[in-house]
């Protein structure tokens, strides 16, 4: 599960997280209940409306340690020095432009050395025609398939 994975790589390389494509809060609620900050962004505010329904259910504690915010295509964070950001990757009709939207936002806003880790359904055929190239034109490098769908690349 991506989840886990998640957690793992966040008990390595610390927080904040930024986590793209964050509703309905699936990570982001988690990885907070852990004690890490959370900055989760999304395209779209019906979903982010549901995640914020997520996160009104949830210990305070846990709420005051995510930020949503909305429009990942043109998000620039004050603080945009990340060591991680995730991203379940959505494997829908325009996944080629998501990917880059996805890869983009994550070189603007990690630190030189920032882990990048994407759920990435059908790894194979991604990395073979869309992944690397994808991520090398946003300034990241590939760094690992891990098992599953899991894939991680670092910000040179």
């Amino acid at each position: 599960m991506a989840l886990e994975r998640y957690l793992e790589i966040a008990e390595r390389t610390g927080g904040p997280i930024l986590e793209l494509h964050a509703a309905p809060g699936w990570a982001a609620i988690p990885l907070a209940r852990a004690g890490y900050r959370v900055v989760g962004v999304d395209m779209s505010g019906g979903p982010l409306h549901d995640f914020q329904e997520e996160l009104d259910r949830e210990d305070r504690d846990v709420g005051h340690r995510i930020h949503v915010f909305q429009d990942i295509a043109t998000l620039k964070l004050a603080d945009p020095d990340f060591p991680l950001a995730i991203a379940a990757y959505d494997d829908g009709p325009s996944r080629s432009e998501a990917l880059g939207q996805v890869a983009a936002a994550a070189a603007r806003h990690l630190a030189p050395g920032g882990v990048l880790a994407l759920d990435v359904p059908d790894v194979a055929n991604l990395l073979r025609f869309e992944l690397e190239p994808v991520l090398k034109s946003a300034g990241l490098e590939l760094t690992s398939m891990g098992g599953g769908s899991l894939v991680t690349a670092t910000k040179r």
